[in-house]
């Protein structure tokens, strides 16, 4: 009762999407949240009932599925998955880089990981390394953009033939024909059309005053923050549910009046900034490109 398919991310890449598309087709089973075991703190190769039991609802004419976008930079990931789902097949989603990270960057505030402050000045903070030295979780919003390294531990000990990638281009440009191509590389129904695909975009927060007021409720009532390692902290949903209640009366409170007082489009990053951003993930989208044999050109744009 172990997984047959993972989800590796990338982070703020387009996965939910995937997720919630293969989570809708009858012959997929998909646990409702995300899978932290094979992640650090977490992983006790001991434990696999717990990981078992979340497929304790699904059909003997199901195949078996999980998602975290952290299992795709977590160098520690590849080899516990290779011990114990050594015939899975894997999907990534892949996204520029420099958008994955400001996506990233804001979901970071929303959470309560970072502080509320503009995009530039937190991008020059967090290339010149002085938002790391406060905030070393901060780290990860670079790190998770090296793709290349991070598929190449991967195909160090899987067969290349396991793995499907998904650019985010494409899944904006064709939704349909993109996830019916995920359903086929496992070997599923290809023609099954997702109600999903007529869900809106989840709308992302900007606004200073909406994401002071997120950071508070993640905080308080959903998150709890867990250190793991020398500067590191996992995000963990609050063990009693009744402790998230209040959670959501914050998010109705957002999407009946903030959301309405407080407007704010999706910040740009100031031309240097994305020059300098940029240089740390040319050679890495250069190898991305020759491996996947696909024009990555845009990305360089």
């Amino acid at each position: 009762m172990l997984p047959q398919f993972v989800i590796l991310g990338a982070q703020k890449a387009g996965s939910t999407f995937i997720f919630e598309c293969l989570k809708e087709h009858p012959r997929l089973y998909m646990p409702r949240f995300e899978t932290e075991f094979f992640e650090d703190p977490f992983y006790n190769s001991s434990q696999l009932a717990e990981l078992e039991a979340l497929f304790e609802n699904c059909r003997t004419d199901q195949l078996r599925g999980i998602k975290r976008p952290d299992y795709l930079p977590r160098p520690e990931c590849p080899a516990r998955l290779k011990l114990h789902l050594p015939q899975a097949k894997f999907i990534v989603v892949l996204r520029e880089p420099i958008a994955r990270m400001i996506s990233a960057f804001f979901w970071y505030v929303q959470v309560g990981l970072l502080p509320v402050m503009p995009l530039d000045i937190g991008f020059e903070r967090l290339t010149d390394g002085r938002l790391i030295s406060r905030y070393p979780q901060a780290q990860d919003l670079i790190e998770y953009g090296y793709y290349y390294q991070h598929i190449v531990r991967y195909w160090n000990l899987f067969a290349r033939d396991q793995f499907h990638i998904i650019l985010y281009d494409d899944l904006r440009a064709d939704p349909l024909t993109t996830v019916q191509r995920a359903y086929q590389f496992l070997g599923v129904d290809s023609t099954y059309i997702p109600a999903f695909l007529e869900q809106k975009p989840k709308q992302s927060v900007y606004a200073p005053q909406r994401l002071r007021w997120f950071a508070f409720a993640n905080r308080h009532f959903f998150y709890t923050q867990v250190p793991y390692a020398v500067n590191q902290i996992a995000l963990r949903p609050k063990a009693s549910r009744l402790l998230r209640i209040p959670y959501y009366g914050f998010v109705a409170v957002d999407r009946l009046l903030l959301a309405r007082l407080f407007h704010a489009q999706r910040p740009v990053l100031s031309p240097p900034l994305t020059q300098e951003v940029a240089k740390l993930y040319r050679e890495d989208i250069n190898a991305l490109e020759a491996a996947l044999e696909r024009d990555l050109s845009v990305w360089r744009r």
